[in-house]
């Protein structure tokens, strides 16, 4: 009986962390994002190389 209390538990703890990794925020932003910030672009200049023209 005490085997199945323990590996409910160690299945309810993989669960539990597996949620936790998928979920945590992430450390690095993408080069895109981050060099548009460093050069002082705004999120508006993001779109330059799209093919449809900007309002």
């Amino acid at each position: 009986m005490e085997w199945i209390f323990l590996e409910a538990l160690v299945a309810l703890l993989l669960a539990v962390f597996i949620v936790w990794w998928t979920m945590r925020p992430r450390k690095r932003k993408p080069e895109v994002l981050e060099a548009a910030r460093r050069a002082g672009a705004g999120a508006a200049n993001l779109n330059e190389g799209c093919a449809e023209p900007k309002e």
